[in-house]
């Protein structure tokens, strides 16, 4: 019998850990408690996935690693991140924010250029507080354009992100067209 036990710390309380075996596929499923650890005994050396989550707010905070486990007591640490997205949000001049805006997002700088939202990537809208969001999107630049129809008014926004492995905060400033 192996005497070895594997410690994984954790950002959070509560985090599901899966530790998974490369080589015999057995899956071990572990919480960390309170102080944020999870244990496990009498592993089989080898190499392991370690894939993590634990959802905050309706956010999905998520860890892949791989370690290698021996004949001996290891601690290994893992890190959650959030998936990359985008947070908007949107007021006009005055710092008023705006629910009901139209928020394009598009790859395309060609297709951006138009003061339409035709041949986007993907469309939001604002919240009743102004705001409006999307995860789990691929690092790259993004072309942001805006509108609000306000009775016969129409305001419009045009920005240019580049989207990292992070979430990415903007706020957008609409001005009358």
């Amino acid at each position: 019998m192996i005497i070895n036990r594997i410690i994984i710390a954790s950002d959070s309380i509560h985090t599901n850990i899966a530790l998974i075996s490369t080589t015999i596929k057995n899956i071990f499923k572990l919480t960390s408690d309170v102080s944020g650890h999870a244990s496990k005994f009498s592993l089989a050396p080898g190499n392991y996935y370690i894939n993590s989550s634990i959802d905050i707010n309706g956010m999905a905070w998520t860890s892949k690693d791989t370690i290698e486990v021996t004949d001996h007591v290891s601690l290994d640490t893992i890190r959650l991140k959030l998936p990359n997205g985008m947070q908007f949000v949107i007021m006009d001049s005055l710092g008023t924010r705006l629910p009901g805006a139209s928020i394009c997002v598009f790859t395309s700088q060609a297709l951006y250029q138009r003061d339409t939202c035709e041949g986007n990537n993907f469309q939001l809208t604002s919240s009743a507080n102004g705001e409006a969001s999307r995860y789990y999107l691929p690092p790259q630049q993004y072309y942001i354009y805006s509108t609000f129809i306000n009775k016969s008014f129409i305001w419009v926004a045009r920005d240019t992100v580049n989207l990292t492995n992070q979430i990415l905060r903007d706020t957008l400033v609409l001005r009358k067209k």
